[in-house]
C-alpha cells in the first residue's frame, strides 16, 4: 500500500504532513500507530518498511484511542488530495506539495542524512523535517569552509596563537615587544648578536685574565665546554673591542668552511673597514682589494698589520670554535700571529688539544683561559632580571625582579648545573608556560609567577 494511502480510519486516502514534536489529539483513541513504534500488520502491508520519522522518546508519549491520529490534529491536512505516486521520483518532492513534506524514498533519504548528525541538537516541536536537513547541509557546508577556506593549516594557525599568548603575556609585563625574537631568553634563539646588558658578569675572574693579556698584546685561548658562555663573550668582545680605537677587529665567522685566503681576506677587509688602503698595483691581480694568489695576501696582511701597529694600534683576528678548525687553516693562523696579528681563539677543550698535536708551535704561543665558571643561582637571578629590564626598555642598574621565586631560580641553577645555554632554555620554557597559565586563568598579571611547580603543569599547550 502506498504510505500517503495510510493514516486514515475511514478507508479514504488522507495526505499526511510528518512535523516532529507536534503534539497528539487528546480524544483519540485505541491508536497502534505512535511515533517511535512500527505499525501493526492492520496498517500497513506485511514486509513493508517503517519510515515513520524516530523522535527522542522521553520528547513524546504514546497517545491512546481509536481514531488518534499520531502525528495531532495540526499535520493533517485534508483541503487537497495528494498527487499520485508515480508521477513523482523518489527524492523529489510532489507538485504544490510544502517543501518540508517528505514521503516514500524521500522521506528515507531524509533520515539518512539526519542520522549522519550525531551531534544534531534536538529540534524544536513544529519543525518540518526538510528544515532539519536543510540545516543539517548548511553546517556541513560551513564545517567544510572553515576546513579549507580561512585555515592557514593546523601548525600555522597553532603558531599565532601562541604567538598571541606569548606576546601578550610579555606587554602586560610591560615589555615593549613586536616581534617573539624580542621576547626574554630568546637572544640565542634569534641568532643575532647578544646585548651586553644581557651579560653577566658572574666569572670575574676570567674578565680580569683575558683584559691582562689584552693590555700585554697577548695570543689568547678561550677553552670550555659546549653552552658555558664561550659564544656571549665572544659577542661581547666582538663589539666591545670592535668599537675601540686601539684595537682593528676581523672575525672568522665559519672556519668550517674557509680557504687560507679567506683567511687572509678577513683581516685585510677589517683593515679596510677601519680606514686604511692598500696598493694592488703591486701584486700579480687582485679582486675587491684581496690579492688572488694565497702567498700574495699573505704579503698583503704583513704590510696591513704593520701600518696599523705604526698608529698604535692593534690588529685581532678573533676565531671561534677551533675544534673544527680545518688543518689547512693551522699555519694562515701562525703566519697571521707572526706578522703582528692578535689572535683570540675560542673552543673546547678537544679543540686545544687538536691545536697542540698539529701544530705546537702555534700552541706554545697562546695563553689559555681554561674552565668559564658555572652559573649559581645569584647568576641565574641577575640574568632573569637583566631580561626583563631588557624586555621593558629599562636599563638594568641591579634592580630585582618579581616574576620568578626564588625557588624557581634555584630550580633553574640546579637543572641547568651552570650550564649558560642551559639557563636560557630552562627560563624560557618557564616563561612560556607562565605565559599559557595566565592565559588560560585570565588572572591579574600581578598575581602571577612563575614556581618550580609550573615546570610539572600539564596544561597541554591547549587553545
Amino acid at each position: 500500500m502506498d504510505r500517503r494511502e495510510r493514516g486514515s480510519s475511514t478507508g479514504g486516502p488522507r495526505p499526511v504532513r510528518q512535523v516532529l514534536g507536534s503534539g497528539h489529539d487528546d480524544n483519540s483513541r485505541g491508536c497502534d500507530r505512535s511515533l517511535g513504534r512500527a505499525p501493526t500488520p492492520d496498517h500497513a502491508d506485511a514486509g513493508e518498511e517503517d519510515q515513520t520519522v524516530h523522535a527522542e522518546p522521553r520528547a513524546l508519549q504514546p497517545p491512546t484511542g481509536e481514531n488518534c491520529n499520531p502525528l495531532g490534529p495540526e499535520t493533517t491536512d485534508v483541503s487537497r488530495e495528494p498527487p499520485a505516486a508515480e508521477d513523482h521520483g523518489a527524492d523529489e518532492p510532489a507538485a504544490g506539495e510544502e517543501s518540508g513534506g517528505v514521503d516514500g524514498a524521500g522521506a528515507e533519504h531524509a533520515g539518512a542524512v539526519s542520522a549522519d548528525s550525531a551531534e544534531e541538537e534536538e529540534e524544536a516541536p513544529g519543525e518540518r523535517i526538510g528544515d532539519v536537513v536543510q540545516r543539517i547541509r548548511e553546517r556541513r557546508e560551513a564545517a567544510d569552509e572553515r576546513g579549507t577556506g580561512d585555515s592557514d593549516g593546523v601548525i600555522l594557525d597553532q603558531l599565532e596563537v601562541v604567538e598571541r599568548r606569548l606576546l601578550g603575556f610579555a606587554r602586560a609585563l610591560g615589555g615593549q615587544v613586536e616581534d617573539v625574537s624580542e621576547l626574554p631568553f630568546t637572544e640565542e634563539a634569534a641568532q643575532d648578536s647578544m646585548p651586553s646588558s644581557l651579560y653577566v658578569r658572574h666569572d670575574e675572574v676570567l674578565l680580569n685574565q683575558v683584559t691582562s693579556w689584552l693590555l700585554q698584546d697577548q695570543h689568547i685561548g678561550l677553552v670550555s665546554p659546549y653552552g658555558t658562555g664561550k659564544t656571549a663573550f665572544r659577542e661581547v668582545a666582538l663589539r666591545d673591542l670592535g668599537a675601540h680605537e686601539d684595537f682593528v677587529v676581523a672575525h672568522l665567522e665559519n672556519p668550517r668552511d674557509t680557504t687560507p685566503r679567506q683567511l687572509y681576506g678577513e683581516i685585510l677587509e677589517a683593515a679596510y673597514g677601519a680606514g686604511y688602503e692598500l696598493d694592488t698595483a703591486q701584486f700579480t691581480q687582485a679582486r675587491d682589494g684581496i690579492p688572488w694568489a694565497t702567498d700574495e695576501a699573505r704579503q698583503a696582511v704583513g704590510i696591513m698589520a704593520e701600518a696599523i701597529r705604526a698608529d698604535d694600534r692593534r690588529p685581532m683576528l678573533i676565531v671561534d670554535e677551533i675544534e673544527v678548525l680545518p688543518e689547512e687553516l693551522l699555519s694562515p693562523l701562525q703566519t697571521a700571529g707572526d706578522v703582528g696579528v692578535r689572535l683570540f681563539l675560542l673552543g673546547t677543550p678537544e679543540g686545544k688539544d687538536r691545536i697542540a698535536n698539529l701544530r705546537g708551535t702555534l700552541d706554545s704561543r697562546l695563553r689559555y683561559y681554561e674552565g668559564i665558571e658555572p652559573f649559581d643561582a645569584d647568576a641565574v637571578e641577575e640574568y632573569v632580571a637583566r631580561s626583563l629590564a631588557y624586555m621593558r626598555g629599562e636599563r638594568f642598574e641591579g634592580q630585582g625582579q618579581d616574576l620568578f621565586t626564588r625557588g624557581a631560580i634555584k630550580d633553574v641553577a640546579e637543572r641547568s648545573e651552570g650550564n649558560a645555554r642551559q639557563v636560557r632554555i630552562e627560563c624560557r620554557e618557564l616563561f612560556t608556560r607562565a605565559a599559557f597559565v595566565w592565559d588560560r586563568t585570565g588572572q591579574s598579571i600581578d598575581r602571577v609567577q612563575v614556581t618550580p611547580e609550573l615546570r610539572h603543569r600539564r596544561f597541554g599547550m591547549d587553545t
